[in-house]
């Protein structure tokens, strides 16, 4: 089940986000893996993120925008599909040190983005 659009965050459209990217390299000479750190940096602050990756298979799809300004950018949890979803927290990243659950403003739940 898809949670209500108020529980999800707000995310860019992949288009919109590419079109962003581009506007800043133009604007500052800036490389696209620094302009896209850029354009994260500045969604964040706005309260919006970027378009969310395509989720790693033999994972949970449950995904969460890391604001982190060394790693910006959405990480998977990364435990095993349908994990037990009762354990605190919920969802984690051991290779960053994140954990998160469903309700957390900057997460989409497992399924969300996976057309489940």
């Amino acid at each position: 089940m898809i949670p209500p659009k108020a529980a999800l965050p707000t995310i860019t459209p992949a288009g919109t986000y590419g079109r962003l990217v581009q506007l800043l390299t133009a604007a500052t000479q800036l490389d696209d893996d620094a302009a896209e750190k850029l354009a994260d940096a500045m969604l964040d602050q706005l309260g919006l993120y970027g378009p969310p990756l395509e989720p790693v298979d033999g994972m949970c799809t449950a995904l969460l925008y890391d604001a982190d300004p060394e790693n910006e950018g959405w990480v998977q949890c990364d435990k095993e599909p349908g994990h037990d979803r009762r354990s605190s927290p919920l969802h984690a990243n051991r290779w960053n040190g994140l954990s998160w659950s469903d309700d957390h403003r900057r997460a989409l739940p497992a399924g969300v983005n996976d057309g489940d």
